[in-house]
């Protein structure tokens, strides 16, 4: 593993180049982590160098990637593994939680010049499979609006074996996905990162276009229009208790949810969404957790992937917007099943902790999805370990968060997260619904929704009337952002 894990950060070559500069791979890494390097790091660049200046080829390197620990402990007296074990680890987390989105497999490219254009470099007669693999690769890159960042794909035949077909509408298999990923990246159309480990996990691999491709796609008229969501796509969505897409039979309560969603789709199509002028459409679907149809249930749309920054320049039908969210509320909600007030005091501040308030709020989070403290000890000293924060420990914020709590602390670490988000599911049932009777256009972000600015108002007082229709004694707080 440790040969695919240096074969994948960088090709043999580049990672050649970098070695014979430790000074610049260090301040590469160190602009990556958005830290320094401990000394012990850097020492490991060195001896490192070192080791390489004797033999720079391929062969070695493949050698050193296999016994790299043994030889490091020999030229430096290391007992850590640090090269791959510390630093590498600690670079390949940051390039997990980077900037990169999961493939939607309901997107295809509809533009049939596009696709032409695409594939006359490509061996002549591909199989209609791998054509329809291809379409939606490279159609989510443009529907997403990310040319040229990198995606996530699934090419492990498991996935593909248990993928229920109401969630494949283009029928892709595992040996078509992989063929298409294979014949761009053959031909210079797609860059690969397979056998993507992060801390012992297997992550998905990651595919990102190149220049060649995305200057193909540009030169097409109206490219940007040119992807869209497959007209037989599933917008229920089901998953089981270990995150797998999971298939359901089409009874009452799935018809019922199925026919709302489809209803308020239609409505959302007759006000126009716009971000600095470039158009969007607003299409919901509804995911649902441990194979029930009470865990989870949030609404999702393809415009909750933009930033808070960005979303700020929504504009419906051409007027500028605002945007509201409950305060606080899943741990308030946790206080209204209880018949509780809401503390005083923000939920998120904890005494002689001021200045960890941003710890606490990604605290709870890890509270209410875990299934057990040690989970979520584990989820809270993660997030700690990558913002480099070493004066608390995970355990240690969260007692100090279940002291603070001590009232609804019974609920934490029992993977209630999952009622919660159908409880505010729920919330924007009775948003949308009202919304309709009142032709007021809204968009749903969970539990924040965006309105024009002359209805700002109108969407507080209706957030707090869809909050009392199930909590009736509690006062929710909204704020305007």
């Amino acid at each position: 593993m440790q040969e695919k894990t240096f074969k994948n950060q960088y090709n043999y070559s580049q990672l050649i180049k970098i070695i014979e500069s430790s000074d610049l791979y260090i301040k590469e890494v160190e602009s990556v982590l958005g830290r320094k390097l401990y000394r012990d790091e850097i020492f490991s660049f060195k001896a490192f160098k070192s080791i390489m200046s004797s033999d720079k080829t391929e062969d070695g390197l493949r050698k050193l990637a296999k016994k790299y620990g043994d030889v490091l402990n020999k030229s430096g007296g290391i007992n850590k593994k640090m090269l791959l074990k510390s630093v590498m680890r600690e670079l390949r987390h940051q390039q997990a939680m980077s900037d990169s989105f999961l493939i939607n497999y309901n997107v295809i490219i509809h533009n049939t010049d596009l696709i032409e254009r695409i594939t006359q470099g490509l061996p002549p007669n591909l199989p209609k499979q791998v054509k329809n693999a291809i379409s939606v690769v490279l159609g989510n890159f443009i529907y997403n609006n990310k040319i040229k960042g990198w995606m996530s794909v699934h090419l492990g035949r498991k996935f593909w074996d248990r993928l229920p077909k109401r969630y494949n509408p283009s029928r892709l298999s595992y040996r078509s996905i992989k063929a298409s990923i294979d014949v761009l990246e053959k031909n210079g159309l797609l860059k690969t990162k397979r056998d993507f480990v992060v801390g012992g996990k297997q992550m998905l691999s990651r595919v990102k276009m190149t220049s060649e491709t995305i200057a193909t796609i540009k030169s097409v008229n109206k490219w940007k229009n040119s992807a869209k969501l497959h007209p037989s796509r599933e917008i229920l969505i089901l998953k089981n208790k270990k995150k797998y897409l999971a298939d359901y039979k089409d009874g009452p309560k799935a018809t019922k949810i199925r026919n709302f969603l489809k209803k308020i789709n239609s409505y959302s199509k007759t006000f126009g969404v716009t971000i600095d002028g470039e158009k969007h459409d607003i299409e919901y679907r509804r995911v649902f957790n441990d194979s029930r149809f009470d865990k989870g249930g949030r609404f999702y749309t393809k415009i909750q992937n933009e930033k808070k920054v960005d979303r700020k320049r929504v504009m419906i039908n051409g007027e500028e917007t605002g945007e509201c969210d409950y305060k606080g509320l899943h741990i308030n909600l946790l206080y209204a099943k209880e018949g509780l007030k809401s503390p005083d005091s923000d939920v998120y501040t904890v005494d002689g902790y001021e200045n960890y308030r941003q710890v606490f709020k990604k605290a709870l989070q890890a509270c209410l999805n875990a299934s057990d403290s040690k989970k979520a000890a584990s989820a809270i000293q993660l997030g700690l370990n990558l913002e480099n924060i070493k004066t608390v420990k995970g355990t240690e914020v969260l007692e100090v968060f279940k002291k603070k709590h001590d009232k609804i602390a019974k609920y934490f670490c029992t993977s209630v997260g999952k009622d919660l988000q159908f409880i505010d599911s729920q919330f924007a049932e009775i948003i949308f619904q009202k919304a309709m009777d009142n032709k007021v256009p809204v968009i749903c972000i969970h539990d924040s929704f965006i309105t024009n600015k002359n209805n700002v108002r109108w969407l507080k007082e209706t957030m707090i009337i869809a909050a009392k229709s199930i909590f009736p004694e509690f006062d929710f707080g909204i704020d305007e952002k």
